[in-house]
């Protein structure tokens, strides 16, 4: 009888750590790409790294292979900038944004610290949307 109790008791405890252990959900891996390389007709979700920010900007160049729908999100340190560059002219990303870009032409992501000296890791975040470039705005 008390080694029932007992069994009953560890079993009862057991049930109720596990439940109070939060695990993370299943999440697909994201691909990492370098600042420093060419990034040309990447996957449909990966993560641009700009290591080691300090003062100043950095590009990443990035050509699509198809006209696409994808959004764009800062993932790091809010205080830096993030810009979508056609070499004519900037569009800004404060936080997350959708952009329709053009297939074969080269695009830079240009992340710019103008204020803060201390090195830091940066992504940019890039996944294709399932929306028709023809009628999305804006293109870019």
């Amino acid at each position: 009888m008390k080694n029932t109790a007992i069994i009953i008791f560890c079993a009862v405890l057991l049930v109720s750590i596990s439940a109070c252990v939060k695990r993370p959900p299943d999440e697909p891996a994201r691909t990492i790409l370098s600042y420093s390389e060419p990034i040309v007709n990447p996957p449909d979700d990966f993560l641009v790294l700009f290591n080691n920010l300090s003062i100043g900007q950095k590009y990443a160049e990035i050509t699509f292979s198809a006209n696409e729908v994808w959004e764009v999100e800062k993932l790091g340190d809010g205080r830096y900038s993030l810009f979508i560059s056609n070499f004519i002219e900037n569009f800004p990303v404060q936080s997350i944004d959708s952009i329709g870009f053009e297939g074969g032409k080269k695009y830079q992501i240009v992340v710019n610290n103008v204020y803060y000296s201390e090195s830091s890791v940066f992504f940019v975040g890039m996944k294709k949307l399932d929306l028709s470039y023809d009628d999305f705005e804006p293109k870019f």
